[in-house]
């Protein structure tokens, strides 16, 4: 995520091999921590219409790691707790 900054899902299972409902539920949480955001929705019947995701904050080489009590995203980059955002807060609905 960190070298693409705007990817998608794709991009990612190919380079990193993590499984793709595993990779939906770790994006959702650094989306409801403020650490990504949907740039374009997915677009259904289009070639290439996966949805493209933004990396909005950029913390560090250690990725973040959703805390298994569901308060938030912990970052070991700065030893934060970001805690989870109301689902109608964030921009990317």
């Amino acid at each position: 995520m960190r070298v693409f900054k705007v990817f998608t899902t794709a991009q990612i299972i190919a380079t990193s091999g993590i499984e793709k409902a595993n990779l939906r539920k770790y994006l959702q949480s650094l989306r409801r921590a403020g650490y990504t955001c949907i740039a374009q929705p997915k677009r259904n019947g289009k070639s290439q219409g996966h949805a493209l995701w933004r990396l909005t904050r950029d913390s560090g080489p250690k990725h973040p790691l959703p805390r298994r009590d569901g308060t938030g995203v912990y970052d070991p980059n700065h030893g934060v707790v970001y805690p989870y955002r109301e689902e109608g807060a964030t921009r990317d609905g």
